[in-house]
């Protein structure tokens, strides 16, 4: 089995996909029996108890990927899974029984802040304290994920593929550290089990949802890439890959903290609720309409001189900007 994830072998991804399908039904059928039910709550958008939690799917590709890469795996890699694992543990209990935000909150910052310290060697403080920032925002925006049917799963599914190939195409900087592969296959990892939990989630009738446990975790995983491909390559313009939803999270923080209110508090003011709450759309629409959107900007990427990447971020970051309080209000 070594190397599964690293070989253009159909066969070997396959039984990979498939031990996870096995898992992840025999979940629901778990939930089902002890009644691991999401209660509808003022973030989700469902008005009947949803088996949740099938997102723990997300840890186990981590923990597959990293056991069958023992011979390459190194302290980056069995602290990834060790920090997965706390935050998994934390979360699916705060599925099971909300915890207060203020200790999830703590739990996460200094989980983010001991790998990164650890496993980076930040020599500036103020670098390692802006990622600390911003890794810990992007984590609990992607929570806000699924209380929409299909939106982790598309939107995390479109980002997985565009990192995936922008470290196959451009490879770390001469000065790296890191081996390509083992992020490639990561990757690969995670997106066999999205797509494995879009199965069961990217319906008009979601058959489970991913819970914090998944959405924690796979936040936590889309930051890990990003931060450390944006160090290990030197260019911090494929920021651009999590465009769309930084923009609706940002703006919607920044409403809430100017209407007072306590951002740690549910809420249905993401642009993306909003157009299933108040405008009528489907699930399923929006979700695909962020995925697509995010897919587009990040293919043009691809096609613009390294000259003018940082022009292109501002330009799609104005055009998001517009289109998000055109849509908004």
């Amino acid at each position: 089995m070594n190397g599964i994830f690293l070989t253009n072998d159909s066969i070997s991804y396959l039984i990979a996909g498939l031990f996870l399908l096995l898992f992840e039904t025999l979940y629901v059928h778990f939930a089902r029996k002890f009644n691991i039910n999401d209660k509808p709550s003022l973030r989700s958008s469902h008005r009947v108890e949803i088996p949740t939690g099938g997102g723990v799917v997300i840890f186990m590709s981590v923990l597959i990927f990293i056991l069958w890469h023992t011979y390459m795996a190194n302290v980056t890699w069995w602290t990834l899974l060790l920090s997965c694992g706390v935050l998994t543990i934390v979360s699916y209990i705060d599925d099971l029984n909300p915890l207060p935000a203020e200790s999830r909150l703590m739990i996460q910052v200094v989980v983010i802040a001991y790998v990164f310290r650890t496993l980076i060697h930040l020599e500036t403080f103020d670098i390692f304290l802006i990622i600390l920032i911003l890794g810990t925002g992007l984590v609990n925006a992607y929570n806000f994920m699924d209380g929409i049917n299909g939106m982790l799963v598309a939107y995390s599914t479109v980002f997985l593929g565009t990192i995936a190939v922008y470290i196959s195409v451009y490879g770390p900087s001469p000065t790296a550290t890191y081996a390509p592969t083992m992020f490639i296959g990561l990757t690969i990892s995670l997106l066999v089990a999205v797509l494995i939990l879009g199965i069961f989630n990217f319906r008009t009738k979601a058959l489970i949802f991913s819970g914090d446990v998944g959405s924690i975790t796979m936040g936590y995983c889309v930051m890990f890439i990003m931060a450390s491909t944006i160090i290990h390559t030197g260019n911090a313009t494929i920021i651009v890959f999590l465009i769309v939803y930084a923009v609706d999270s940002v703006y919607t923080i920044l409403q809430r903290l100017f209407e007072g209110e306590r951002i740690t508090l549910p809420h249905r003011k993401h642009l993306y609720q909003v157009l299933v709450h108040r405008r009528g759309y489907s699930h399923l629409a929006v979700s695909t309409g962020y995925a697509v959107t995010q897919l587009v900007i990040n293919s043009v990427y691809f096609l613009i001189p390294a000259t003018l990447q940082w022009t292109y971020v501002i330009v799609v970051l104005t055009s998001l900007t517009f289109t998000y309080f055109i849509l908004k209000h």
